[in-house]
């Protein structure tokens, strides 16, 4: 399974992508993916705060992002 990137926005939707989907590649070690999707998340959405916690969750400042959790399948 692939890593899949899942945002949880105030609006009460959810919006899942994989790295693939925002221009990083499978074959990237895991920083990289993560720093690809994370710049990009900032781009699309203002995401502004990445706070790491247990590897997996985010905590973000964002007016449209509720929260990110990231799964790596």
């Amino acid at each position: 399974m692939s890593t899949e990137i899942i945002l949880h926005m105030r609006s009460g939707r959810r919006h899942v992508f994989h790295p693939g989907d925002l221009g990083g590649s499978e074959g990237r070690t895991d920083a990289q993916t993560l720093d690809t999707v994370k710049r990009l998340m900032h781009d699309e959405f203002g995401l502004l705060d990445f706070r790491d916690t247990e590897g997996h969750h985010w905590i973000v400042r964002s007016a449209m992002v509720e929260g990110v959790l990231v799964n790596n399948g």
